[in-house]
């Protein structure tokens, strides 16, 4: 679903950059965003009204960039010189996911398909692909850890 709704919207050409309104995601580090989204939001109340029903999730704070992560997906990045929307990075999805699944399961919620994280850009092929996504400056890119050395880290270009 994610990558067909991209994908019609580069194609009707009418994706424009716009400031974040989103109470949830105003403040985490970058504030202008890119609409339509890959949900296929128009506006920014539409997909606030979607990414505020994980608020309750976001307080309890199982993972500490999960408001960075729903709010990438819901507000993509629109950075200038850069047609694309910027989403969030898999690692980023798959650790919110990790940490936040298993609360979820304990209340009867399964992880969402809309925060599917197989169609997001991994981290480390973005200058193979030319996709880049969006990481907060401590995620660990898998394909540069030393499994020995828990301190490596990725920091993400912006």
């Amino acid at each position: 679903m994610l990558s067909l709704s991209v994908q019609l919207q580069i194609i009707g050409g009418t994706q424009r950059c716009e400031t974040i309104t989103i109470p949830l995601c105003k403040g985490i580090g970058y504030n202008m965003t890119r609409y339509p989204n890959s949900y296929g939001h128009e506006k920014q109340e539409e997909a606030g009204l979607e990414v505020h029903q994980f608020y309750p999730l976001v307080e309890v704070g199982c993972y500490k960039h999960l408001k960075f992560f729903l709010c990438a997906m819901y507000t993509p990045i629109c950075q200038d010189n850069y047609e694309k929307m910027v989403m969030p990075c898999m690692e980023v999805c798959l650790e919110a996911k990790k940490r936040c699944s298993p609360l979820m399961q304990q209340y009867g919620f399964k992880w969402p398909i809309t925060l599917s994280c197989e169609q997001l850009p991994k981290i480390s092929e973005q200058q193979t692909t030319g996709n880049i996504c969006a990481a907060p400056p401590d995620t660990p890119d898998p394909s540069i850890l030393d499994p020995t050395d828990v301190s490596s880290v990725k920091t993400f270009l912006a």
